[in-house]
């Protein structure tokens, strides 16, 4: 095994890491340098001279900052029909920045671009997305895991099982994450080789909430005086983060210190691919998002527009304001533009929270600030401008100090680690904090290490050279006589003398053994192995599958399948419901059902679960209908089906992902692996309701079916809560199903002002759907209600005078009717009624008739008012002889939800408890 750095090792940027096995090599990352013009690019030529005769199976990138990803399209027009892998998030965040720099490189004057738009989009076509936490298995064997790395939305760390050892590459990652994403998760993984980076090795973060806190502060304290303050700030992760930082300190503010907030350049085009991968994002903006809110935007937190220029200069010229955009070293784009306009005045500031390059005007800027005031000049966008405003840098870092690369490393126990992504001061300090816990490599750029794990005897090399030429020769010669029994993995990796890594691969896709318990292997029969050639025929007479909807059997059920690679007698596979990706053989392939274009793959993302249940446009329709035809003629099923998990889990699953959308029920249909969804108002789902549904559908396999008949009792109680004070029903709503709409007749003491009504009846449509028409008049024209013959009034109008004259006091009626002569009145609970009685004494007198109390309390207006309150996982119990509410939560309950079921009891004496 060679490891070659062509960039990216004694410094950061143009990170670029080369593995070469044999015949095959693997590009991890391609980025360039963005300090400056000079030398953009990895060695690239390097990488040519080191391949001849060799071919690069893959590349791989761990996550999209420009100097992982900038010289992509280059190598891909180098070495066409390459795959490049990478996370779905890091797929969609890679076609933003790459179309982005073609822009910025048009703007440069004297400079040549490196690359043009075709071939941009010749690198996008490459693309394979592989899911955070699931591996590709390639056709020479490697197997490339992708785990949860922390350092931006989509940044993976990859784990490469290869035929001479196991490699993780880390990539830039943070242990500790950041407010917007989760944190690096500790890989399940036992390699030989990381190599890492060491951005920050040779330091400790500072506090990073003490940072944070200082950064807000002083942000609100310029503005307070009078001045603009920019932050320039990483498109990718860093700008997020900032917006949510100030988000909530706009929670503690009172309304005239909310200040207007702008965001502008790249950060706008990154904000918007952050709604399309909710669930990688922090609980915290996962419930924005499933609210319907924006993750980042509201009233005074605002992208700038079109126009830019005229926008800009608007908000240049009115309140102060904080300004958020990139580049964060102030490179180029708005920052620079922002920068340039505010440097000069002394109220102002200029705000840094990330890595500054040697070369960039950020640090350049950084250098400024200890010097005397005559000397205060920097040149930015080829002008000479006085620096008077503040400059000040705060330490926000998504990458992991000395100490967590440390912690991280002693976790993961490899042997060997090569450090890279580092200056040579960084470097030097963390590889004399690890030189007794693990051997340490520093290579310069284009320096060749040779790297080999365990020593072999000449004879486990010669086993190994024949399990890989003729595996079914090599197990006739060393098992077949000896009879069948059990091996382990281990006692069969020693003996041919190979990794268990690779081993395991080759076990599973040769059927020469079968695994009966975990890393239990036992040898199959000589007409079992038979089959081996009879799946390679099989496969070469399918041809080509990648990139195709494949009918498999799995777990004895025909299942749809998406073919991510195959080899000579199987397939690799990704089946909703499944974790990881699949190996199906050859005689599990039931045929084709369609296949997905390049133009239609790009349109989707390669999301084709989401192009066969939720895509539009005529040629998806055709391509739809063709893959259903095709799944009915080889199978027999109507519907294509999936390999589902539990009955259980999967409705724990959805009524988690769901239960913020105002959801009642989910029943399940096992027969067509099909979830029933039951929420009170589905009229009033939000769009983004599909791209939740189809994330359960891949991570659980249930396809599902919306129940659309909305529920009349929450519907009516959401009415009542909407009333205004002082207004009742003059009697029960008018529901017209046809219609979706409510007609109701309100008697108010006093007449309501129009505009309330108009806000009254959108907040209804918008929470339910539907459409409410009001009818109002007041009491001061309800003429007195004469009491009939016998000093009873009429019964109806009875009824009406009770409820009216009872929710004036402020209570809430469910019924009321007449049982044997008197009037029976429904309140939520006999409870409730307690501070009424005087009142309702009054009413008999008034009405002529005894009134009572329905002794029984109203179990499902109190089960919707407590969802009202907080989210339930599962429908409460009810436990009248205590007078208690039994509820299941995700989340403990916190101290403003308890003040309010604290009311609860006041109001219904139903106490509630988890």
């Amino acid at each position: 095994m060679q490891y070659i750095p062509l960039g990216g090792a004694d410094e950061i940027g143009a990170s670029a890491h080369l593995l070469i096995i044999g015949a095959s090599a693997y590009l991890v990352d391609c980025g360039q340098r963005q300090a400056g013009p000079d030398r953009p690019l990895p060695d690239l030529a390097l990488m040519q001279d080191l391949l001849k005769g060799k071919k690069l199976a893959a590349i791989f990138l761990t996550h999209s900052h420009f100097d992982h990803i900038g010289a992509l399209p280059l190598v891909c027009q180098a070495y066409p029909g390459t795959p490049v892998y990478a996370t779905p998030a890091t797929c969609d965040l890679t076609r933003v920045l790459l179309f982005d720099s073609i822009k910025v490189m048009d703007m440069r004057e004297g400079e040549v671009p490196l690359y043009d738009e075709e071939l941009v989009k010749n690198a996008l076509n490459s693309l394979r997305p592989v899911p955070m936490g699931s591996f590709v298995l390639l056709p020479d064997g490697t197997k490339a895991h992708f785990f949860r790395a922390g350092h931006i939305l989509g940044a993976a760390m990859i784990g490469m099982e290869t035929s001479e050892g196991r490699v993780l590459f880390t990539g830039d990652f943070s242990v500790s994450g950041t407010r917007t994403i989760m944190p690096a998760a500790l890989p399940k993984f036992s390699p030989h080789l990381v190599i890492t980076e060491a951005t920050y090795g040779d330091r400790l973060h500072a506090d990073r909430k003490r940072e944070e806190n200082n950064l807000v502060a002083k942000i609100s304290q310029v503005i307070r005086d009078g001045g603009h303050v920019l932050v320039p700030a990483f498109a990718q992760g860093r700008a997020q983060e900032i917006l949510y930082l100030l988000r909530l300190a706009r929670l503690r503010q009172k309304d005239n210190e909310k200040f207007p907030i702008w965001v502008d350049g790249l950060v706008r085009s990154i904000n918007t691919v952050y709604l399309n991968h909710v669930n990688q994002l922090s609980k915290f903006l996962q419930k924005r998002v499933r609210n319907g809110q924006h993750p980042f935007y509201s009233d005074s937190v605002r992208a700038i527009g079109n126009p830019v220029k005229n926008e800009r200069e608007a908000a240049l010229a009115g309140k102060p304001a904080c300004f958020i955009s990139s580049s964060g070293m102030l490179t180029g784009g708005a920052s620079a533009y922002y920068a340039e306009k505010l440097l000069s005045c002394e109220k102002n500031a200029i705000l840094l929270t990330g890595y500054q390059d040697e070369e960039s005007p950020g640090r350049r800027l950084m250098e400024l600030v200890d010097k005397p005031a005559e000397e205060k000049k920097i040149l930015l966008n080829g002008q000479d401008i006085p620096v008077k405003c503040k400059v000040e840098k705060y330490n926000l870092s998504a990458h992991a100090d000395q100490q967590e690369i440390f912690g991280f490393l002693t976790a993961i126990k490899p042997k060997r680690a090569i450090l890279t992504h580092g200056q040579a001061e960084a470097r030097e300090a963390l590889a004399a904090a690890l030189k007794n816990r693990l051997a340490v490599y520093l290579p310069n750029n284009g320096e060749v290490v040779e790297l080999t794990f365990g020593q072999q005897t000449r004879r486990q090399k010669t086993a190994k050279a024949a399990a890989e030429g003729d595996l079914v020769a090599f197990w006739k010669n060393t098992f077949l006589s000896n009879g069948i029994k059990e091996y382990h993995l281990d006692e069969i990796a020693a003996k041919i003398g190979c990794d268990t890594g690779s081993l395991q691969i080759r076990l599973e896709q040769s059927s020469l053994f079968k695994e009966i318990y975990q890393n239990i292997w036992v040898p199959l029969s000589e007409e079992e192995i038979a089959l081996h050639g009879k799946r390679k025929e099989l496969m070469d007479k399918l041809g080509n599958l990648v990139n195709k909807l494949i009918a498999v059997t799995y777990r004895d059920n025909p299942c749809m399948a998406y073919c991510i690679s195959q080899d000579d007698y199987g397939i690799n596979v990704e089946i909703p419901g499944q974790a990881e990706q699949i190996y199906v053989k050859a005689e599990d392939i039931i045929g084709v059902c369609g296949t997905l274009s390049p133009s239609q793959s790009e349109n989707v993302n390669y999301n084709w679960v989401e192009l066969l249940f939720n895509q539009e446009g005529s040629s998806v329709q055709d391509l739809r209908i063709k893959v259903f035809d095709s799944w009915r003629q080889l199978t027999g099923l109507a519907k294509p089906r999936f390999s589902c998990l539990e009955q259980n889990k999967t409705r724990e699953i959805f009524i988690a992902a769901l239960k913020n959308y105002d959801l009642n029920k989910v029943g399940m249909n096992t027969e067509t692996g099909e979830v029933i969804i039951y929420f009170y108002f589905p009229q009033a789902l939000p769009e983004e309701i599909n791209s939740v549904l189809l994330d359960l559908l891949k991570q659980t396999g249930w396809t599902w079916r919306i129940n659309q008949e909305t529920n009349m009792e929450a519907l009516k109680l959401k009415l009542v809560e909407l009333l205004p004070e002082g207004v009742s029903l003059v009697k029960d709503p008018s529901i017209h199903r046809e219609e979706n709409k409510v007609i109701i007749k309100v008697m108010s003491a006093r007449n309501q002002d129009q505009h309330q009504w108009q806000k009254i009846m959108l907040d209804f449509n918008n929470v339910t759907g539907w459409k409410l028409e009001v009818q109002t008049e007041t009491q001061a024209t309800v003429k007195e209600v004469p009491k009939t013959t016998g000093g009873k009034m009429e019964i109806n109008t009875a009824f009406n005078h009770i409820k009216n004259r009872l929710k004036a006091e402020g209570a809430e009626i469910y019924k009321t009717s007449l049982v044997e002569g008197s009037i029976r009145v429904q309140f939520i609970t006999p409870q409730a009624a307690e501070p009424y009685k005087q009142m309702l004494s009054k009413l008999e007198e008034e009405t002529g008739y005894a009134i009572s109390i329905y002794m029984e309390p109203n179990a499902s207006a109190l089960f919707q008012k407590v969802r009202s309150i907080i989210p339930v996982k599962k429908n409460p119990s009810l436990f009248k002889d205590r007078r208690e509410i039994k509820i299941v939560v995700d989340e403990p309950i916190d101290e403003e939800t308890k003040h309010k079921l604290e009311l609860f009891f006041a109001e219904t004496g139903y106490k509630v408890s988890e």
